[in-house]
């Protein structure tokens, strides 16, 4: 087994029998201040090649590894039991990393990490935005599913529809809220004791001009409770700027029992 093998290996393992996680620290231009423990070293992992340190007279900075080094993953270890100060990490694609070290006491329920992984303010936007750039049929599908959606606010809500008609009720009881779509749940009850509803699902409008993209339903059909299912789900994916109570929903009624 070879030297670098060997180091990451016991590197792991003493991360392991501390039971510690990397905590994750966003940097963007702000300064971000960071505890350590004085007589103890703590990691730092970047997210690329560290290329330049200024103003690290108080602390002691190496690669983890040092027979092969790897500039994105440090150790820190203050020299002082005062230690103190601005370090900036310049990494190997120009990114300039502003950091303020402080050296507590070992024993300071200040300082619980050891172990802090850096990530870019502007790969978290990103990814954020690559995985919120689903379809409007991927959205759908969540919907139907009732999942959350990353990169949507998914809220869990009773809203209540009026002016659409005496017989029909109609909520709103999930919306999905996205950069690219909105999503709308809407549950619709027939209120008739003797008519059935059926609803048009394919001439559904949401707004003026009509905001829908896409509209989904899980029975057209809506029977009155005594003869029926008498409550059906309605969803529909929408422009982000829709409102959910500028529904169009046609439907006609038919006097008594099922329909063919």
């Amino acid at each position: 087994m070879n030297i670098r093998l060997s180091i990451m290996l016991m590197l792991l393992a003493l991360l392991s029998c501390k039971g510690l996680m990397a905590r994750e620290i966003v940097f963007g231009d702000e300064v971000e201040k960071i505890n350590l423990s004085y007589g103890e070293e703590t990691i730092l992992r970047f997210p690329s090649q560290v290329k330049t340190i200024s103003n690290v007279s108080d602390f002691e900075v190496s690669p983890v590894d040092k027979t092969d080094p790897d500039y994105s993953l440090l150790s820190i270890k203050p020299i002082f039991r005062k230690a103190k100060g601005k370090v900036l990490f310049v990494l190997e694609d120009g990114t300039v990393l502003r950091t303020q070290f402080r050296t507590m006491k070992k024993a300071s329920s200040l300082n619980s990490d050891s172990f802090y992984e850096f990530v870019s303010k502007k790969h978290i936007v990103n990814r954020e935005d690559k995985l919120a750039s689903i379809s409007e049929l991927e959205l759908m599908k969540a919907m139907i599913r009732d999942d959350t959606v990353t990169g949507y606010k998914k809220r869990k809500l009773v809203r209540t529809l009026w002016g659409i008609g005496k017989s029909i009720k109609v909520q709103l009881i999930r919306s999905y809220k996205g950069k690219r779509f909105n999503g709308h749940v809407f549950r619709v009850e027939n209120k008739s004791s003797k008519k059935t509803i059926k609803l048009n699902v394919e001439s559904i409008t949401l707004g003026k001009p009509n905001q829908s993209i896409m509209s989904q339903i899980d029975d057209e059909v809506i029977y009155p409770k005594k003869i029926g299912k008498a409550v059906t789900y309605l969803r529909i994916v929408a422009k982000p700027g829709s409102i959910y109570t500028d529904i169009g929903l046609p439907y006609e009624m038919k006097k008594g029992g099922k329909r063919d």
